[in-house]
């Protein structure tokens, strides 16, 4: 769809998680979990394939949520983290591990993750996810690329959590498909996994005092503290470090060229934004579905930021798989990629979708989540709106179809 289709009934709404798989999930009031979309592997906690959301039972109390590819976990209040979907490889970190990837080794229901307290922050990947806890990070599930950070990589899966050595004063955990970055309270990154050049054990990103951090496709992007730069590293097939050069750094960050007043940052599976005092947007990498706005699409290197078309008044920016979104300061959202027209390739550039049909008025964007092929929002009134690819029920509006109008999330 390419304007926001919202989902019925889903109110009171404080967090959002939209993974890479085709599901998302929503945090109702600080006490339940709902999520729609894909269910091949019980990532939405039922017995069944629903296009609308459905609630994850036996949950309360949570404070955040995340998505990975095929699972989903959630923190509790005092700090228990719980998994639910497919356990291939370990990944809902109960101890068990499922070695292979069948809707057979799924838990519709959610299960506790062995010996963890305290935990305040989380993020999943692919089979895998790590949790922030008492200042330190513990990982569990697969560990093909060193993706656990355990200084070893092999086919042998890690069902439960295990500390990360060597961390501490962590505050902040991203998760990209098979690495991980974490963000100390000094604002001080460390990375480890599959992403080019990472290791099996944490290494210090040097040079680098960020305040937001964000994982994609094996690089990864922070806002720096002082001036205002970004800084990114990683791979770089597609320009996605932004530094003018398509060569790779491993964990040598970069400064992204042109950039000294970003005060937010989005990083999608092979390209970058940063939103600037101005409220202008800049995008940078991969360009394959139009996703820098840059008013067309094509399979080039975009080494260096490029302003978004149309764009202003902005103050944060989300980048997906092949879309990106921005949200301005009055609460409105624009998109463009593959999180705007469909069936409109040429209409790449700053599309808006903060104007819904005649049956839905006045979204006033409080936070924003973007996933693989789609988009949510929260409102106003915490009630959750998406567009975009309906294939697998992402926008929770019950009828697996694009939607051109908005539309609500059922149920909730």
């Amino acid at each position: 769809s390419a304007t926001p289709v919202a989902v019925p009934g889903l109110t009171n709404v404080t967090a959002l998680a939209a993974g890479a798989n085709g599901v998302a999930c929503a945090v109702v009031g600080q006490s339940a979990v709902w999520c729609w979309g894909s269910n091949t592997f019980g990532a939405l906690a039922a017995g069944s394939s629903p296009a609308v959301p459905v609630q994850v039972s036996g949950l309360s109390s949570v404070n955040a949520v995340t998505a990975g590819n095929s699972f989903a976990c959630a923190v509790r209040a005092p700090g228990t983290a719980w998994c639910w979907g497919s356990n291939r490889a370990g990944a809902l970190g109960a101890g068990i591990a499922d070695t292979t990837y069948s809707p057979l080794n799924v838990r519709t229901t959610p299960v506790q993750v062995t010996g963890l307290t305290s935990v305040t922050a989380i993020a999943a990947g692919q089979g895998f996810a790590c949790a922030v806890a008492g200042g330190g990070v513990a990982c569990w599930g697969d560990n093909s690329d060193g993706q656990l950070g355990l200084g070893t990589t092999g086919n042998t899966p890690n069902p439960s959590p295990t500390q990360v050595p060597g961390l501490s004063g962590v505050v902040d955990v991203a998760a990209g498909q098979d690495d991980v970055c974490v963000r100390t309270s000094s604002g001080a990154v460390e990375c480890w996994g599959y992403a080019y050049s990472f290791t099996a054990t944490p290494t210090v990103v040097g040079g680098v005092t960020a305040t937001q951090l964000g994982v994609g496709q094996d690089f990864a992007c922070a806002l720096l503290a002082s001036p205002g730069g970004v800084a990114c590293w990683g791979a770089n097939f597609y320009g996605q470090l932004g530094n003018g050069s398509t060569t790779p750094t491993g964990t040598t960050a970069v400064n992204v060229l042109n950039l000294s007043d970003a005060i937010g940052i989005g990083v999608g599976a092979g390209h970058a934004c940063a939103v600037r005092a101005t409220g202008e947007v800049v995008c940078w990498g991969g360009n394959y579905s139009g996703q820098l706005g840059i008013g067309q699409s094509d399979s080039l290197t975009h080494a260096v930021p490029a302003p978004v078309a149309n764009l202003s008044n902005m103050v944060s920016v989300y980048a997906g798989s092949g879309g990106s979104c921005a949200r301005r300061n009055d609460g409105s959202v624009a998109c463009w990629g593959t999180l705007q027209l469909a069936g409109n390739p040429a209409a790449y550039a700053g599309f808006e979708v903060d104007a819904p049909g005649a049956n839905v008025t006045g979204i006033v964007a409080q936070a924003v989540a973007v996933g693989g092929a789609e988009a949510c929002v929260i409102d106003q009134n915490r009630a959750v709106w998406c567009w975009g690819d309906d294939s697998v029920g992402e926008l929770g509006d019950g009828n697996l179809l694009y939607s051109f109008q908005p539309k609500p999330i059922m149920g909730l």
